[in-house]
């Protein structure tokens, strides 16, 4: 009834763009404060800095389109004006509109550079080029993107546009980001009914913008942001950005203990019948053949083993086999029937596992966990389950210090109690016998997360030639690499694995494959092999020193430079061990090898030894662990001595010595020889 009331408020065609609520172009010149402005090192703007950005989300009532369809358009509009101090902000001219594809509308384009003489450039609305990201055969969605050329100190760089959206939006506002903001406003206008407009902020770095609501639009204001920190290894964005979110929440439920409740008994509902089936579950249960004298946590471990070898992930057989799996008779969301056809969904597999579990006496329910790479955490007062990336199974066990809770994802292929880092070292909600509250999930200790590297190396032509095979296998977090391979296309792939050969160096790489690309829920297995020219090893040398450094040693990470101005991130706690067999070049034999190497710290250890094998072969032993996942600033020092050691005795090099000196001792100074290069 209401939107047959208000749909004769807008004429069809009406010029939504023309909406005074919408910001419009600057001026085409520079002001008198905009002349004068100059670098701020201080203050971030050493080399630009945003002047000013609007960002407006506007829900309208209703709108007939030219066609006669009726829409509940969102308008939105952005206007972005920038001052360029330094060749190094050039990048403040690449032009990206991100709302572009089927259902989005370009409705007006604004974009021009103006220097200090006041000469004027401009970028026009059909010098931009449609950059499709995601779609289908019948659906696409992208952004239009194009390049102010010739942006140079002291330029004043605008742009803005409209963009029509055929339905309601609920805006993500990023505080901060890659350049300072002199002044900052986003605006978002909802129209809802029986519903409560709200926001939610996940805020750092001690940003407090002005945020209320005024005459039913949420305004949000702030000055003199700075600029989003980015170093290496700094931990993901969804940890450091400063992000205003927005919903709709039912006006009865907008007490956050009340409005999760109710997730909690949906929840239940949805377990409950999707695990209707005893039968099934029964004879899944005879099938496992669990020991009778078994307790009940290796009553779970030998079930979860069972169900991922049993039952098909649908979620990722296509993509490893490309096999037209698509055509078979979809599984029902019903216990019963995924272990009926053996085949499921990731979330059916997890909640057949989950109805399993529960009939050898476990407490489970729904774990929704978060994305830390793009949300950064659980914020209970966002109102929305738009915030989770997934729902894991949530084990309770009873310990002497209260309830625990296990993560399981019998879905991922990791081993049980595990699950993929990006849901790790943060906290999820736990929905369980129609109750909630909030645990949170540690990460994974470095030995079971191991990649273990074995590689032969060798000489030819006359000692001219290096060539190289070796392996990588990996367990734990370094098993889902083959999902991430396997999701590409063909060409993606090989140019992918050939690069993770190379791991940085100038190899010629000769081969790189997956062993096994028809598993995908497998340890991580790719095969190498490789070769490069050395200066050749004559026999008169006194001493030839070769370092046996190369891919199969993973570089220890490079943290960058004091000052540290935030925490060092690694994905996951790890352990990378090596092995590598070195052939002495032809005419040659080992010398006398270097000392072990082993340091202890706080974020790890590191050990090197060379040995000479029976067969005159150097074998040369590598571990590097890294046990913590975060480092705080204040140790970052320490923690760059560390990985400073790790690369100095990464780059220890084999004494070998001609075949006719008796000594076997490198006597006296010598040359260093070539080591494999990077």
């Amino acid at each position: 009834m209401l939107l047959a009331a208000v749909v004769g408020l807008l004429a069809p065609g009406a010029g939504l763009a023309d909406d005074p609520a919408m910001p419009t172009p600057g001026p085409r010149e520079q002001s008198a404060e905009e002349l004068a402005m100059t670098a701020d090192a201080d203050a971030g703007a050493e080399h630009g800095v945003i002047l000013d950005r609007t960002t407006v989300f506007w829900w309208k009532v209703a709108h007939r389109t030219a066609s006669g369809t009726i829409t509940l358009p969102t308008l939105i509009g952005h206007r972005q004006r920038a001052k360029v101090f330094s060749s190094e902000a050039r990048d403040i001219g690449n032009i990206v509109v991100p709302w572009g594809g089927d259902g989005m509308t370009l409705e007006k384009f604004w974009a021009f550079a103006v220097s200090e003489d006041g000469a004027v450039r401009e970028l026009a609305r059909d010098d931009l080029e449609y950059r499709e990201e995601v779609g289908t055969k019948s659906w696409s969605a992208g952004s239009w993107r194009g390049v102010l050329a010739g942006i140079a100190p002291g330029d004043v760089v605008e742009y803005g546009y409209v963009v029509v959206v055929a339905a309601p939006l609920l805006p993500v506002f990023e505080i901060d980001r890659n350049w300072p903001v002199r002044r900052l406003r986003y605006v978002w206008k909802p129209f809802v009914v029986a519903h409560s407009p709200a926001w939610a902020g996940w805020l750092s770095n001690g940003l407090q913008p002005e945020i209320g609501w005024n005459e039913g639009a949420l305004e949000i204001t702030a000055q003199d942001v700075p600029a989003l920190i980015d170093e290496p290894w700094s931990p993901a964005k969804g940890r450091r950005a400063s992000v205003i979110r927005t919903f709709i929440v039912n006006a009865g439920l907008a007490d956050p203990d009340r409005y999760w409740t109710s997730v909690a008994k949906a929840d239940q509902r949805a377990l409950g019948k999707f695990m209707r089936g005893d039968r099934a579950v029964e004879a899944a249960l005879e099938e496992m053949e669990l020991r009778a004298d078994a307790d009940l946590p290796e009553r779970l471990r030998t079930s979860y083993a069972w169900i991922t070898r049993a039952i098909e992930n649908t979620d990722w057989s296509g993509t490893a086999r490309g096999s037209g799996r698509d055509r078979e008779p979809k599984v029902r969301d019903s216990v019963r029937d995924v272990l009926k056809k053996r085949r499921g969904s990731s979330d059916q597999i997890r909640w057949t596992w989950a109805a399993i579990a529960r009939r050898l006496g476990a407490r489970v329910g729904k774990l929704h966990v978060v994305d830390r790479t793009e949300v950064g955490s659980l914020n209970e007062a966002f109102l929305s389950r738009d915030q989770f990336e997934a729902a894991l199974v949530g084990l309770e066990i009873d310990t002497e210090d209260g309830p625990r809770t296990i993560a399981v994802d019998p879905a991922s292929g990791l081993p049980f109690g595990d699950v993929p880092w990006w849901y790790q070292d943060t906290e999820a909600l736990l929905t369980l016998d129609g109750s909630w509250r909030k645990v949170r999930l540690g990460t994974s200790p470095p030995a079971r997360n191991t990649l273990l590297t074995s590689a032969s190396v060798w000489f030819e032509d006359g000692n001219e030639l290096v060539r190289s095979e070796w392996t990588e296998q990996g367990e734990g977090q370094f098993r889902l690499r083959r999902r991430t391979v396997l999701r590409m296309e063909p060409e993606d792939r090989t140019e992918d694995l050939r690069r993770r050969c190379r791991a940085g160096t100038n190899l010629d790489i000769l081969d790189a494959r997956l062993v096994d690309p028809g598993v995908v829920l497998a340890p991580w297995h790719l095969a190498c092999e490789a070769e490069w020219f050395v200066d050749p090893a004559e026999p008169d040398l006194v001493v030839y020193r070769f370092s046996p450094d190369g891919p199969w040693f993973p570089e220890a990470p490079d943290v960058g430079r004091p000052p540290r101005r935030t925490p060092v991130a690694f994905p996951f706690p790890e352990r990378r061990v090596s092995r590598v067999v070195v052939s002495p070049p032809a005419g040659f034999r080992a010398g006398t090898l270097p000392k072990p190497v082993s340091v202890r710290a706080r974020y790890g250890r590191y050990q090197l030894a060379m040995q000479v094998e029976d067969d005159g072969r150097v074998l040369v032993r590598r571990m590097l662990e890294l046990s913590r996942r975060e480092i705080p600033v204040e140790e970052f020092d320490d923690l760059r001595e560390f990985l400073s050691i790790v690369r100095e005795a990464d780059r220890t090099a084999i004494p070998f010595v001609p075949l006719a000196d008796p000594s076997g001792d490198a006597a006296g100074p010598a040359p260093d020889g070539p080591e494999a290069p990077r």
